[in-house]
């Protein structure tokens, strides 16, 4: 008996594979299916949207991977001096285009953001204005004192104006449309995968 029972044994486990082939080339695992709705990063803030937007824009501060706080990403550093944020851009960032990353491209995503109203513009409602101080070197005035400011900052994704301008569309005023119609569907930013 035991002669038959290893033979025996394999020839049903292969017949189990066997019939279980058919009913796995059917079958679909999908484990997250979410369309993106918005290419542009002004405008992103569902899930999904997100998702693309870290990572196709970066932005000045990223959390802490495993622990409390903000860590530098395209800034290098920061001083608050009363309701003034001073920010100093890492001088080794380029956007896609080639063209390097400059405190305009900041002071130009942030007004572009606060004009569009869009996505998570609201969470700079108290910022009275962003200003290039220098080539790297932006300064955020607050209207009162808003300890989360730094945390906003990982919802503005800073785009080539650069290129945002030479691509804008039909729209009131100097910056027509801020480059809505190109932003939904070509990137202008430094992430992993412009």
């Amino acid at each position: 008996m035991k002669r038959y029972a290893l033979p025996l044994s394999a020839a049903l486990m292969a017949a189990t594979a066997l019939i279980a082939l058919p009913a796995a080339a059917q079958t679909v695992l999908s484990l997250d299916e979410v369309p993106v709705g918005e290419l542009d990063p002004a405008k992103a803030s569902d899930y999904a949207d997100s998702l693309l937007m870290f990572n196709v824009y970066d932005t000045l501060v990223l959390p802490v991977q495993g622990g409390p706080g903000y860590a530098p990403h395209l800034a290098e550093s920061w001083e608050v001096d009363g309701n003034d944020y001073v920010v100093t851009l890492r001088g080794d960032v380029r956007f896609r285009s080639g063209n390097p990353l400059t405190a305009e491209d900041v002071v130009f995503s942030f007004e572009r953001m606060k004009a569009l109203g869009a996505g998570l513009s609201f969470l700079f409602d108290n910022v009275t204005g962003a200003e290039a101080v220098d080539e790297r070197t932006v300064r955020f005035s607050l209207d009162k004192p808003y300890s989360p400011f730094i945390a906003s900052l990982v919802r503005l994704p800073v785009v080539d104006k650069k290129l945002v301008t030479e691509n804008l569309g039909a729209g009131d005023g100097e910056m027509g449309d801020w480059g809505q119609a190109f932003l939904s569907a070509n990137s202008a930013g430094t992430g992993a995968y412009t």
